[in-house]
C-alpha cells in the first residue's frame, strides 16, 4: 500500500480493487479528528483532466458516501428515484460494530439511470450539512450478470487468475487440463470475460459459461484448488447470474482460491 498526500487529502494505492473496495465501505464516513471522512474511489486521472464517465463504465449501482445518520433505505429510495429508476437501496454498516458508517448502495434498473445519478447528485448538500459522493460501485464494475439470457446455473466465478491471463488463456486452460479433457463430453466451455477494474486492470477473476448446468458442477469440482501459474483457482457458480427473484444466497466461500496479492 502507497500513500501520497496533498493539503487535506491523501491518495492510497492497494494491491487490487478488492482490497479498496474494501476499504471505502469500511472507511467511508467514519469519524477522524472530529471529522467525517469521505473516501471514494480514484479514476486515476489528475482532477484537471479526469474524462467523464461513460455509460459502459457505471454499470447499475453506485456506492454513496455522506448519507445522514437517520436516513433509513425509504428515505434514500426517495431521493434517487426522481424518474422511477431506483430498484433497490441498502444502507451500510460497519463489519466491526454493526453501526452505520454513513455509506449505502442504490441500484438502478439499467446504465444510463446509473450514470444520470452521478451527474446529477454528486457532492449534491443534504440535510444536516452533509455532502453526497456518489460513485460507480467498484464490487460490480464490468462484472455482473449473465454471458447468455439463459446462464443461470451454467455460469460460473473463476478466481485466483494471473492479472495477465486473458479470456483465451482461461479457455485454453479450462479446455487443456487433463482432467476436463477425460470429461470433455460432460463440460463444454462456451465463453469466458476477465473482470476489470474502472482503468481496464484484470482483477484476477473471470466469467467462464458452460453448455450445461451438470458440466458446470463438473468442472467445480475438478479445477477448484488447482495451481495455475503459481496462484490457487477457485470456482463457484455465478449468483449474478440468476434473475433477482431467484438469486442464492452469498457462499460462504467465495473465495477459495486467489489469496496472493498483485504485484
Amino acid at each position: 500500500m502507497q500513500i501520497s498526500r496533498k493539503g487535506n487529502s491523501a491518495l492510497v494505492e492497494f494491491a487490487d480493487a478488492d482490497s479498496a473496495s474494501r476499504a471505502i465501505e469500511e472507511l467511508a464516513g467514519t469519524m477522524l479528528g472530529g471529522r467525517p471522512l469521505n473516501v471514494r474511489a480514484d479514476l486515476g486521472f489528475p482532477r484537471e483532466r479526469k474524462p467523464p464517465l461513460r455509460v459502459d463504465q457505471v454499470g447499475t449501482r453506485v456506492f454513496v458516501a455522506g448519507v445522514p445518520d437517520h436516513w433509513e433505505w425509504m428515505d434514500l429510495k426517495d431521493f434517487f428515484n426522481t424518474d422511477g429508476t431506483v430498484v433497490h437501496c441498502r444502507i451500510n454498516t460497519s463489519r466491526a460494530d454493526g453501526l452505520r458508517n454513513g455509506t449505502a448502495i442504490v441500484e438502478f434498473n439499467s446504465g444510463e439511470s446509473t450514470l444520470a445519478a452521478i451527474q446529477e447528485f454528486d457532492k449534491v448538500e443534504v440535510e444536516g450539512g452533509h455532502i453526497l459522493s456518489v460513485r460507480p460501485d467498484l464490487k460490480q464494475m464490468a462484472f455482473r450478470g449473465p454471458l447468455a439470457d439463459d446462464a443461470a446455473g451454467r455460469q460460473l466465478v473463476v478466481f485466483g487468475l494471473p492479472y495477465a491471463a486473458e479470456a483465451e488463456d482461461v479457455l485454453q486452460l479450462l479446455a487443456e487440463d487433463p482432467d476436463v479433457v477425460a470429461k470433455k463430453a460432460d463440460i463444454v466451455v462456451e465463453a469466458a470475460e476477465i473482470s476489470r477494474d474502472l482503468m481496464g486492470r484484470s482483477r484476477g477473476m473471470a466469467r467462464v459459461l458452460c453448455s450445461t448446468q451438470d458440466g458446470a458442477n463438473a468442472l467445480i469440482e475438478l479445477m477448484t484448488g488447482k495451481e495455475y501459474q503459481g496462484r490457487v483457482l477457485g470456482l463457484q457458480i455465478d449468483r449474478y447470474a440468476f434473475p433477482r427473484e431467484t438469486r442464492p444466497p452469498p457462499s460462504s466461500s467465495s473465495r477459495e482460491g486467489g489469496s496472493h496479492h498483485r504485484s
